[in-house]
This record gives C-alpha cells, sequence and structure tokens, in this order.
C-alpha cells in the first residue's frame, strides 16, 4: 500500500465503510518501516500516500457525512482475475477474485460542518482517465474554494525513499450549482 494508487484505493476504502455506517477503521500504525506502516523510515519519516489520503479525509473534510446521489456516473465492468495469494507457510495459492459489474470510476463524498462549512471529496478510481464532475448543489449555495490534491503523473509513485506524492493546494473555483469541475 505504498504507491499513490494504493493510497488512493485506501482512501476510497474507508469513505465506503464510513458511508455505509462503520465506524472508523485503522488501516496503518503510525510506525515507520514496511508492511503496514504510516512513514518510511525513523530518520525521514516521509508519509505514505496511504498514511496521505486518510489525513486528508481528517484534516480536510470535518463535519457529518451527507449523502450524495449520483446522477451519471461512468461505470466500468471488472472481469474475473486469477491471483497467487501468499499462504502462511510462504507458499502461493492461486484462487480466482471474483470481477465486478458497474463499478463507478468517480466517487463523491460530502461533508458539513456547522452553517455553510461544506467540504467535497471526489475520488477518480481510473488510472489514465481524467474525470470532469458537474456538482448539482442546493439553491443559495456558493462561495470561494480551496482544492487540495494528492497526486503524481505516476499512480505507481511511492513515497519510500523521497517524497515524490504530496497533498497539494490550490485556489479553487467558484463554488456554484451545476459547476463543473
Amino acid at each position: 500500500g505504498k504507491s499513490l494508487a494504493l493510497g488512493t484505493a485506501t482512501l476510497d476504502r474507508s469513505m465506503q465503510f464510513l458511508a455505509t455506517g462503520s465506524s472508523p477503521i485503522a488501516y496503518y500504525d503510525y510506525a515507520t518501516g514496511n508492511y503496514w506502516a504510516s512513514h518510511n523510515n525513523p530518520v525521514d519519516r516521509i508519509p505514505y500516500p496511504s498514511w496521505l489520503g486518510l489525513k486528508m479525509r481528517n484534516t480536510l473534510c470535518p463535519g457529518d457525512l451527507l449523502t450524495v446521489e449520483p446522477v451519471d456516473v461512468k461505470r466500468v465492468n471488472i472481469p474475473d482475475k486469477k491471483v497467487v495469494k501468499t499462504t502462511n507457510d510462504g507458499k502461493g495459492q492461486t484462487e480466482t477474485v471474483r470481477g465486478r459489474d458497474g463499478i463507478p470510476l468517480t466517487a463523491c463524498y460530502a461533508f458539513r460542518k456547522g452553517p455553510g462549512g461544506v467540504s467535497f471529496m471526489l475520488l477518480n478510481r481510473s488510472l489514465t482517465e481524467p474525470r470532469t464532475v458537474e456538482l448539482e448543489l442546493p439553491a443559495g449555495f456558493s462561495g470561494q474554494s480551496k482544492q487540495f490534491a494528492m497526486t503524481n503523473p505516476d499512480p505507481k509513485a511511492t513515497n519510500r525513499t523521497e517524497e515524490n506524492v504530496k497533498i497539494q493546494e490550490s485556489t479553487g473555483p467558484e463554488i456554484k450549482s451545476g459547476m463543473k469541475i
């Protein structure tokens, strides 16, 4: 789980659990090293992308999770796939991971904290295709926004030895109903 793609998948899965009413889940130890750690080593302490994704949710999306109703989302079918799973004895065992039909390529989550405090989390599940999202917001809802992104041109980029994946902040667009991001 050290790549940008797996960091995004960790955040995506965490949000799916929260959206179904599950309590928060501890994915990683606040520790350094391999396996389920949050940072690369005790000296540099560069956070792994999985840690960055969960940090973004916890620090940039405060408040209550709101219900989001997707209107028109591009979907893909994922076929069954044979994989080799490692067993406790260190030998591999071939199993088939069941595919899924109708997986949305975009996920949207919204949070509200107090009057006027709203955050949106948009996740692109495609490794190769940028997504455009149109938000339909309640009437009278508008304001300046900030955008935060965990990005790198290479979805396989890691923070194992240097900080290749970072949280980037920029001035976002004026928020209004019907806008496209």
